[in-house]
């Protein structure tokens, strides 16, 4: 069983596979009709209001967790980065929970999972809107990575140094001078906020 964090996370993988045609929004729905009751959560969002809509929500997204995603799917990610605008949260707001968030709530936040790995491709991640708090020793083992965008919370940032094609760190907060300085001295372009 996944973490919450993991199966947010897991969501990402899931909105490429809908944007790659890989799988269909009909095809998402089944999976999850056949875990849950989807028109039950519906009425619970409806009657219990905003601690409903959270409970449905996340049954359908630890449903959604559970979805296979093959090693190939996730070679084909170049980028990986959340927007409250991505596919999947539009279709599961729109059609499997019918609860609008506006992008509101921190349902979807997730600091990263050790499926990143899988990712061998990712040249680049944006660690921000919903992809929060990241810990970058998850970063060590992609070995395409280039550049990374970290949000306003992230852990282990001193593991950048291992991540062995990196040449951009841009950081919304001050890193730490120490690791600016290794960074720089590795030839990677830093630019961080503060």
């Amino acid at each position: 069983m996944r973490t919450p964090d993991e199966q947010n996370f897991h969501l990402l993988f899931l909105d490429h596979l809908l944007s790659d045609e890989r799988v269909t929004p009909d095809e998402l729905e089944q999976f999850v009709r056949e875990g849950l009751d989807l028109d039950a959560l519906r009425k619970l969002a409806r009657d219990e209001g905003i601690p409903g809509e959270k409970k449905a929500t996340k049954a359908v997204i630890a449903r959604l967790s559970e979805f296979p995603v093959s090693d190939d799917d996730l070679a084909a990610i170049k980028v990986l980065a959340t927007d409250g605008g991505d596919d999947i949260y539009m279709f599961l707001e729109s059609q499997l929970t019918q609860v609008d968030t506006g992008g509101e709530e921190d349902w979807y936040d997730t600091k990263g999972s050790p499926d990143i790995r899988r990712c061998v491709n990712v040249t680049k991640i944006l660690a921000d809107c919903y992809f929060q708090g990241l810990d970058c020793s998850l970063l060590t083992e992609l070995p395409a990575l280039t550049e990374v965008h970290l949000g306003r919370f992230w852990t282990n940032a001193e593991a950048l140094l291992r991540v062995p094609a990196l040449k951009t760190v841009r950081a919304s907060q001050p890193l730490p001078p120490q690791l600016v300085a290794d960074l720089r001295a590795r030839g990677v372009t830093v630019e961080a906020g503060g």
